[in-house]
């Protein structure tokens, strides 16, 4: 029998005092950074066309929710697949959207890390 990831290394993250052990980046949470991106930027354009304060306002509001929204879905999706249990109200008294953002982006880098050295290994 294969097991899929349990070879791979555990990369450690401190969010406001508690340590969390993460490997692995699972396919959603790709696909909700790709849904944010977009949700984004159609947004921004609306943004940028406004014409009076208050519309611009209310896209910021618009912005801000549906992208927050897919971002806590994201990390949601990866501490729930790196086997941690997720307690939503802990999540969003300590941690911001940027630091969503850091969490995802330094397991990307990680996760990066780890294949090259695996080539260079294997060469």
């Amino acid at each position: 029998m294969t097991e899929i990831g349990i070879k791979r290394k555990k990369h450690e993250i401190r969010v406001a005092g508690k340590l969390f052990e993460f490997y692995l980046i699972p396919v959603i949470v790709e696909e909700l950074l790709i849904k944010h991106d977009e949700a984004y930027g159609e947004i921004g354009e609306k943004i940028k066309a406004s014409e009076d304060f208050d519309s611009m306002g209310t896209f910021v509001n618009e912005r801000n929710k549906m992208c927050g929204g897919i971002l806590f879905d994201a990390l949601q999706a990866l501490v729930e697949a790196n086997g941690i249990e997720f307690d939503a109200s802990w999540w969003k008294a300590n941690i911001d959207y940027q630091g969503i953002l850091e969490i995802i982006s330094t397991m990307k880098v990680v996760e990066y890390a780890d294949k090259m050295d695996k080539k260079k290994v294997s060469q």
